[in-house]
């Protein structure tokens, strides 16, 4: 379940982008899925410092560890989606789903980046506090 969903993740928005930005809509795709999962395990981070008073994987250089992070996240979603065009068999198998399942993942998947957003604000504001 849990491929099948970034499957579809990656499919919504490599839709998204492709009306949007067009020509390169499978690395726009795999740039904002990183941005995603950098939200998610940020507010992991935070809520373990929030709940232990402990300092984990935080580097005092936070630019540095923006980049470190970004380029590890992002590495395996490239092999995953976009490495020998992996990403056209799985728009070939979403392009054949029915209206109904593509609009309730699609419900699915605004609950998922609304939620992370609401997480990672407000771990990241008991983080400050």
């Amino acid at each position: 379940m849990f491929k099948n969903f970034y499957q579809f993740v990656f499919y919504r928005l490599y839709q998204w982008q492709k009306r949007v930005n067009g020509d390169i809509g499978e690395y726009t795709t795999i740039i904002i899925m990183t941005i995603l999962l950098m939200l998610n395990i940020s507010s992991l981070l935070f809520i373990i410092r929030n709940l232990t008073d402990l300092y984990i994987i935080i580097p005092q250089n936070h630019y540095l560890g923006s980049i470190l992070g970004t380029l590890i996240m992002s590495s395996p979603l490239y092999f995953i989606f976009i490495f020998k065009k992996k990403y056209i068999k799985i728009l070939e198998i979403y392009e054949n789903k029915t209206v109904q399942y593509k609009k309730k993942m699609t419900l699915i998947l605004c609950g998922y980046i609304i939620l992370s957003l609401i997480i990672f604000i407000s771990s990241a504001y008991l983080y400050v506090m």
